[in-house]
């Protein structure tokens, strides 16, 4: 079961976070997380890959009106099917980290120079036990 969330009236500045507990399905192929001004418009994509090309990896972007940029791809994968985990956004002005369940930290750069975010979408096959934007 695939589910969705969508917010499009957050406020999110610079030294802020987003905190994201979830239960991760038995039978996932992708979950992701998207924060920026609009969907067209993303600060931040953080998809964790199970299956499929790319299998198990984790890929950081940014989107500009519509276009994706240059990802980041990571290997050490941390996420397992049918548990429960944790992922933590921090926002600063020069970029973000993102805290993985095993204490690896992941930066990735604030690539259009956003002072506020007011979008995100969380979805895949998870189910979202709790968010906290702070």
């Amino acid at each position: 079961l695939q589910e969705q969330y969508e917010a499009k009236n957050i406020s999110l500045t610079p030294g802020g976070s987003v905190t994201i507990k979830m239960k991760i399905c038995a039978s996932v192929k992708e979950f992701e997380v998207s924060l920026g001004e609009k969907e067209e418009d993303l600060a931040l994509h953080f998809k964790s890959q199970f299956s499929g090309p790319g299998s198990r990896t984790i890929v950081l972007n940014s989107r500009h009106a519509g276009c994706w940029q240059s990802e980041q791809r990571y290997s050490n994968f941390p996420f397992q099917q049918g548990t429960d985990t944790k992922v933590v956004i921090n926002f600063s002005a020069s970029g973000f980290e993102v805290e993985l369940p095993d204490g690896q930290k992941l930066s990735f750069p604030n690539r259009q120079g956003f002072k506020k975010l007011t979008y995100m979408s969380v979805k895949g096959h998870i189910r979202v036990k709790s968010l906290k934007i702070q």
